[in-house]
């Protein structure tokens, strides 16, 4: 019975079997397209897009349209609501038919395996993700008049679907005719002026244009340091941040490999470690600026040139890598750069901004049996650098400090209890205190205490000075002399307020225990001060 049952389920999966299903004409003649209604178009306008993302996707277009520059202009009060937002390029525009199928979603032409688009449909979603409105002005030969198009969702609303209205040329804005031609003269190329934008989440101009800088200066590393792209947000310059500084003289370049598949395809695998760079003064010579590096460890996935996703660690999107979590290797950076003909390997999502590598040809496995070994040796350097830099000054300048905290940390008497008992012991297992003066020194060290514990803590008679955390490496221990007396002062002074701190302060509201641990604070830190000097 149970053969035949297994016998019965192969035969129906047989016959469920696409492949064995004949389209006929027959088929083929009760076809009826059923164009999306407005219901799906308002679906659409929260599918992961933001102002960033929505912004990159314009800029895609743009570089597919080999512009050089991209200009992104805001209307509105500077501190106030933004009511336009205006992105022009001066790539080779669209005639009548490319503008048209600009706003369709998915639509199909031949591209490049080097070009940034994908699916046919950011352009339009990424506008509906903050625009209710958005017009085209686009010309494909200098001097000539644009031609226009534009969706309304208030249009698509009352017609219940998506569409689109023609523009007259004779209707454009002299402001936008003007804005373009004072950039870019007679030049070929396209205007989008987004309006009705009831989708922001941040509706100031100076808080969108602070995003834009960062992001996209990041996003278009490549671009902008091959100087192929010039992208000015509201006035201002995008800065390339690349996160490998990969052309600063000083950083290790330890990978620079191009992998090919057994089909012919390649990618290229680049490793940096920027351990040398970043405790230098100012930002690199590439525009990073991002000292804290626990932060941006890890792999950055460029699709054809733009950076999609990153840094992304073991497990978010890509498996079998080792060490990368840990602090030692920290400083380790690491690039994929592939073209659109990858896309399935790596697993490019449909707004390009998250990846999930397959292990289909051996993808994974490649890459992590090239950026596996660095870890180690990084982790090495890393340690030697440590132990190395400044060691003897900075634990003579923790037995100053020690000895400052003993000399000047007090604690309160407490009253005694109803049975008539002494003073409690002192916090953190001090000894209880004779004439108001601690009995018990206390000892600081530098310990590895993870990196997301307190900076310095208070462990029995033991001050840990906690080098693993961020805050510390940047101001203790890659600081200059003056910065680090400052830092450990000023964490000494806030352990002296909590040790100082008696019951009498648990009748205290929450704003007046505030108040008072403020000024002991600032009293502990003048008498550290006074003892330390």
């Amino acid at each position: 019975m149970a053969t035949q049952l297994a016998l019965d389920l192969v035969h129906s999966k047989k016959s469920l079997d696409p492949g064995a299903l004949k389209i006929t004409d027959e088929v083929l003649s009760e076809f009826r397209p059923q164009p999306p209604k407005y219901k799906w178009i308002e679906s659409q306008r929260n599918m992961g897009y933001n102002i960033k993302t929505a912004t990159s996707e314009h800029i895609d277009n743009a570089s597919d349209a080999r512009c050089n520059r991209v200009n992104i202009i805001f209307r509105g009060e500077l501190r106030s609501r933004v009511k336009e937002i205006i992105i022009m390029d001066d790539g080779f525009g669209m005639d009548f038919e490319t503008l048209l199928n600009s706003f369709e979603f998915g639509a199909v032409r031949e591209r490049q395996t080097y070009e940034c688009g994908k699916f046919g449909q950011g352009g339009s979603l990424g506008s509906l993700s903050y625009a209710a409105r958005k017009e085209t002005w686009t010309r494909d030969k200098e001097g000539i008049p644009f031609i226009g198009r534009q969706y309304d969702l208030e249009v698509c609303k009352k017609q219940n679907g998506w569409g689109t209205q023609e523009l007259k040329s004779e209707d454009m804005s002299d402001e936008y005719k003007n804005l373009f031609e004072e950039t870019f003269g007679n030049s070929t190329g396209t205007i989008l002026v987004h309006k009705k934008l009831d989708k922001l989440t941040n509706y100031r101009a100076d808080g969108i244009k602070s995003q834009l800088l960062a992001f996209l200066g990041e996003a278009f590393c490549q671009y902008i340091l091959s100087n192929s792209l010039k992208i000015i947000v509201d006035g201002e310059e995008v800065e390339a941040k690349d996160p490998l500084c990969w052309y600063d003289p000083d950083v290790l370049r330890l990978v620079d490999e191009i992998v090919t598949l057994k089909d012919g395809r390649t990618f290229r695998v680049r490793v940096s470690d920027v351990i040398s760079i970043h405790s230098r003064k100012g930002r690199s010579s590439c525009g990073y600026r991002n000292k804290s590096s626990v932060h941006a460890q890890g792999l950055y996935f460029f699709r054809s040139h733009r950076l999609i996703a990153g840094p992304v660690l073991n497990g978010d999107g890509i498996n079998g890598l080792k060490n990368i979590h840990s602090a030692h290797t920290q400083f380790v950076r690491v690039a994929i750069e592939f073209n659109s003909d990858m896309d399935h390997e790596m697993g490019v999502s449909a707004q390009k901004n998250n990846i999930d590598v397959k292990r289909e040809n051996n993808v994974q496995e490649l890459i992590t049996n090239l950026i596996n070994p660095v870890y180690p040796r990084a982790a090495i350097r890393y340690k030697s650098r440590k132990n190395n830099k400044s060691s003897n000054q900075r634990q003579q300048l923790l037995s100053r400090a020690g000895k400052a905290f003993n000399s000047t940390t007090v604690r309160p008497r407490k009253k005694k209890n109803i049975s008539g008992g002494s003073a409690a012991k002192n916090i953190s297992g001090g000894s209880a205190a004779k004439n108001g003066k601690l009995t018990k020194h206390y000892t600081i060290v530098e310990k590895e205490y993870g990196r997301h514990n307190s900076c310095f803590d208070l462990k029995g008679d033991t001050i840990i000075v906690n080098v693993e955390s961020p805050f510390v490496e940047e101001f203790y221990m890659n600081a200059d002399p003056d910065a680090q007396e400052g830092y450990v002062l000023d964490n000494l002074a806030d352990l002296a307020a909590q040790a100082e701190m008696g019951d009498d302060t648990e009748m205290l509201s929450y704003d007046q225990f505030v108040d008072v641990f403020i000024l002991k604070r600032n009293q502990k830190r003048i008498a550290l001060l006074q003892q330390f000097r």
